[in-house]
């Protein structure tokens, strides 16, 4: 049913963005405002030579060195984020190394017990969104919406995402 669904939401993917688009129309007509301003050739073309009037070799560069900064921190911190989950050993015999000899059994002990708890913490996350989104997969099953279990695994795996997840997956509904 998964592979259906999502075969038929590919196919009728652009008559549901013409209904959008006609929802967003009879909005615009209903109360009078204007919900998506016009871009003129004119206008981007007069937006796009203020742009680069402005531009510099300085900032160029300077936008080039943030840039890969960012991109550098975040390929660092996934890299060591997936290795400390993968390899823990050496960062818990580093840590507990840090304690006086006569604490350090007590240290490993209370490191394991909260490896424990997050593990749990994680599994319970995990149910926890499942459930959600079956729950909401069947309620939209039973009110008729098109591609319910689709929608319901989205919401799911979207509400693994801390505050906005949810609300994401309250759009394609």
């Amino acid at each position: 049913p998964l592979l259906d669904q999502t075969q038929r939401l590919l196919a009728d993917f652009p008559a549901l963005l013409a209904e959008v688009r006609n929802l967003v129309n009879r909005l615009e007509q209903t109360t009078r405002l204007d919900l998506a301003e016009p871009l003129y050739a004119e206008r981007l073309l007069e937006a796009a030579q203020d742009l680069v009037s402005g531009l510099s070799v300085e900032t160029v560069a300077s936008a080039g060195y943030s840039i890969a900064n960012i991109v550098y921190l975040v390929v660092v911190i996934l890299l060591t984020s997936v290795y400390a989950v993968l390899q823990p050993a050496p960062l818990v015999r580093g840590f507990v190394s840090l304690f006086p000899a006569g604490r350090r059994q007590q240290v490993r002990e209370m490191l394991n017990k909260m490896y424990w708890n997050v593990q749990r913490w994680v599994l319970g996350q995990f149910a926890d969104k499942m459930i959600v989104g079956l729950l909401i997969g069947l309620g939209l099953w039973v009110v008729g919406i098109p591609f319910a279990l689709l929608l319901g695994i989205l919401t799911g795996l979207l509400g693994l995402i801390p505050y906005i997840g949810i609300v994401v997956s309250l759009v394609p509904p």
